[in-house]
This record gives structure tokens, C-alpha cells and sequence, in this order.
């Protein structure tokens, strides 16, 4: 009788553990959030400088503002809107975007009990309680223990998000604040991020696209920031000289290179096939006070590129 007893508890410390690992593993591997050692000498291989140089505005946007992106949850959302909610949600009704999901996550009816029960909710909920909380600076950490203890934590740091498009064109003040404040952010406040980044190190043709669907036109719901080395302006045609910065994805090529990376590695991120024709729409062009450039670089000298021997983008 002893013996049994001994053996379930050994065995439920052991699933314990398990449980644990997966979930810590889950957090470091799968989100890769937690701030990289900065450096003044990275060194990236690839084939030219300009692909090595897109590569370190993805180092220093995602350093310079370690973030909580809320749409790198969107196949496990979608996942489990289909599998808790099977009288409410289909393949064909389920909501495309990530921005709509989260919607319908927060605005969706959950009672206690439902919560309680849906052991996937709870996991979502973990995962950002402690992704965030490692994010955020010691005198922050007390608000968002406040907002923690909410049965709706997903609809209160969804609001936090929403406040911040009340700034309108005003885009990058936009992206910092939900960055640097808030430790939120997604492909566009990241793609705007590598624009600033760009900019301030003297490349001035950098812009917003997004990735669309060329047989429905349809958008994928995924920003990235384009621009040609040669210094023309990118108005939707790919050339040997464009080139895709996706702090998202954290990586960076040609933009021919980056197609084929998202047809073959994105499919269930952007509902998508490796033989969907997919371009790089640009947005209307957002025009950076000069001034408040220079006070964003003065502010965040880890954005400015450092090299004794060349230029950015330079040979």
C-alpha cells in the first residue's frame, strides 16, 4: 500500500517537472524575447554586407526593445477558438488576423467555470503573465500585478495596445510607446522601428509593406520594412537590389529569398501554401521629423551603427 502511494507521488512529481520544462522551454525557444547581450562587434555570415547590415537592424530593434508580440500566439488562439468553442467557430468562419482574434478572444463570453475548464486558456494565460513580467522594469511590475489579477487579462493588456493608435500619424511615436512603455509590439510597430533604424544611420528609402496575397489580394496580416540598396525608391516591384528587414522573424535577405522563406516556414502563421504567389505591398510613405530622428538617436545609441572600418550599408 505504501508502495503504490510512493509510486504516484514520485509519479506526480515527475509530470510535475516535465510539465515544467516544457513550459520554460516553450517560453525561451518559441518566443525568443528575452534580451540578446548587446555588442559593438557582431558579426553576422551571409553573402553581402547589405544582407549582414539588415540582419543587425533586427539585433538592434529587438534588443534595444525586448517585447511581448501577441501575434506569434496566433495558431495556438486559433487552435483553441476551434477546439473550445466548436459550436461558434469553423476553418471557414475563424477570424484571419491576429488583430481580430485577439478581438474575439477578449470579447468572447467566458464565464469562471469556462476558464477553469479550458485548460488551454489557462496555459495562454501563463505565458503571457510571465512573459510580460520578465519584460517589464521594476517600477512597472507593480501596475501589471494589478492588471494580472483580473479574470480578463487578455481584454485589459488588449486595451493597453488599442490606446495607443489614438496617436493616428503619428506612427513611430506610436511604436515606441507601446514598445518601450507597455513591452507590446507586433510586425508594424517593429517594421517602423527598422525604418527609424535606417534612418538614422543615413538610409533614407526605407518603407512599410505589407505581405499580400496576389491571386485574392488579400493582406496577410504581416508588415516588414523594404527598401534597394541602390537607394530608388521601392514602389512594389522586387530587383535584385531590394531587401526585406523582418525584426518580426528576426531575419533579413533579399526580398526574393525572404517570398520564399514565408511560402515554406509561415504557412499556418499566414494561411498561406508554399506555392501561394505572395508580394510585398509599400504603405504611403511615413515621413520622420528630421528633428525628432536626432533626439531618438541621441536617446537610443545602441540604434546607431558602430564600425571602425566602414559605413552602414557601405563596402
Amino acid at each position: 500500500m505504501l508502495k503504490k502511494k510512493m509510486q504516484r507521488l514520485f509519479s506526480k512529481i515527475l509530470k510535475f517537472l516535465i510539465a515544467k520544462f516544457i513550459f520554460s522551454s516553450f517560453i525561451q525557444y518559441e518566443m525568443n524575447l528575452q534580451p540578446i547581450p548587446q555588442t559593438n562587434n557582431i558579426t553576422f555570415s551571409s553573402r553581402c554586407v547589405y544582407i549582414r547590415d539588415a540582419q543587425w537592424v533586427n539585433h538592434a530593434v529587438n534588443t534595444t526593445f525586448p517585447h511581448f508580440s501577441t501575434s506569434k500566439f496566433k495558431p495556438l488562439i486559433t487552435k483553441q477558438l476551434l477546439t473550445t468553442f466548436p459550436d461558434k467557430f469553423t476553418p471557414r468562419n475563424i477570424p484571419k488576423t491576429t488583430n481580430e482574434l485577439f478581438y474575439t478572444l477578449r470579447c468572447i463570453h467566458l464565464t469562471k467555470k469556462d476558464i477553469n475548464n479550458d485548460k488551454t486558456f489557462s496555459f495562454f494565460q501563463k505565458i503571457i503573465l510571465k512573459t510580460i513580467r520578465s519584460l517589464l522594469p521594476a517600477k512597472k511590475k507593480q501596475e501589471f500585478n494589478r492588471l494580472a489579477k483580473s479574470r480578463n487579462i487578455i481584454k485589459k493588456f488588449g486595451d493597453l495596445r488599442d490606446s495607443c493608435y489614438t496617436f493616428h500619424d503619428k506612427d513611430l511615436q506610436r511604436a515606441l510607446v507601446l514598445l518601450e512603455e507597455h513591452k507590446l509590439g507586433n510586425c508594424l510597430e517593429e517594421a517602423t522601428i527598422a525604418k527609424l533604424v535606417l534612418e538614422i544611420n543615413g538610409i533614407k528609402n526605407g518603407k512599410v509593406a505589407y505581405l499580400q496575397n496576389m491571386k485574392t489580394n488579400n493582406f496577410l496580416d504581416h508588415a516588414v520594412c523594404i527598401f534597394n540598396k541602390d537607394g530608388s525608391e521601392f514602389d512594389g516591384k522586387i530587383t535584385n537590389h531590394t531587401i526585406v528587414i523582418d525584426p518580426w522573424a528576426e531575419k533579413a535577405d533579399t526580398a526574393k529569398n525572404m517570398l520564399k522563406y514565408y511560402q515554406n516556414t509561415m504557412q499556418n502563421t499566414f494561411d498561406i501554401t508554399n506555392k501561394t504567389q505572395v508580394r510585398f505591398s509599400p504603405q504611403n510613405q511615413i515621413i520622420f521629423d528630421e528633428n525628432y530622428v536626432q533626439q531618438l538617436k541621441t536617446k537610443y545609441p545602441s540604434l546607431v551603427f558602430k564600425s571602425n572600418s566602414r559605413q552602414f550599408m557601405q563596402k
